[in-house]
């Protein structure tokens, strides 16, 4: 593999599989739209189960399958679904979205029931939350 000397002499050579492409945001509008309603989703899979099972649940594969089932359907708007980068943020995100909402949220306000103090929901619901944002 050559590269251009001319440009920079003391510039290494490019990585192997490095395109000059940009790396895929979160925020363009397709990714976006994927990554909110699997956020969404897997907000609503992970307190099922921690409610009807009392265990978490990994989605990150149901993430993942989603984007590359996406980058199958053979649309312009579904092309940028076939790269690594974007079902990497897909698979990310309900997998933070499912423990945010499961672990981070349902399950520290079902604390005060049982300890008997149904009083103190509110506030730990505020506590958790907060907690939550500023870890993520």
């Amino acid at each position: 593999m050559q590269h251009d000397l001319t440009a920079d002499p003391t510039a290494a050579p490019p990585a192997h599989g490095v395109t000059g492409r940009r790396h895929p945001s979160v925020f363009e509008p397709a990714t976006l739209a994927l990554i909110i309603l699997l956020c969404v989703f897997g907000a609503i899979i992970g307190m099922q189960i921690l409610v009807s099972l009392g265990v978490s649940a990994n989605t990150s594969l149901i993430g993942a399958l989603a984007a590359m089932v996406l980058a199958r359907i053979p649309l312009g708007l579904f092309a940028r679904y076939r790269s690594i980068h974007v079902q990497n943020l897909a698979q990310s995100a309900i997998s933070g979205a499912t423990f945010g909402a499961a672990n981070s949220l349902l399950l520290p306000i079902g604390i005060p029931y049982a300890l008997g103090r149904p009083d103190l929901v509110l506030p730990m619901f505020a506590g958790v939350a907060l907690a939550m944002l500023l870890d993520a």
